[in-house]
């Protein structure tokens, strides 16, 4: 059984860094949608959350980086319907280049 948060409305973000994609690897537990495999940071928004909002808290959470609304730039809105749920999903990413 997989277990989420509010799935239908998320942000996830394409960091660079020196070059290359920042990424994660995800827990190998069953109950995460797509586990043991590569993905973006990111998250589901709460209810009040802006997207831009949304983006900044899940990379802080799983990065414990403290990123600024300045450095997140609006990349791209997919709208898709996922079989294994029966729902329509949107996803805001957004991109995000670091330097040294």
């Amino acid at each position: 059984m997989v277990t989420q948060g509010n799935l239908q409305n998320a942000s996830a973000a394409i960091i660079i860094y020196k070059k290359k994609f920042l990424m994660q690897l995800r827990s190998k537990d069953k109950k995460l949608l797509y586990p043991h495999h590569w993905g973006c940071f990111g998250g589901s928004k709460l209810s009040k959350e802006t997207y831009i909002d949304c983006i900044i808290r899940e990379v802080a959470e799983e990065t414990n980086i403290d990123f600024k609304k300045k450095k997140f730039f609006f990349f791209l809105k997919i709208f898709f319907f996922f079989n294994y749920f029966k729902k329509k999903f949107k996803k805001n990413f957004f991109f995000c280049q670091l330097f040294q």
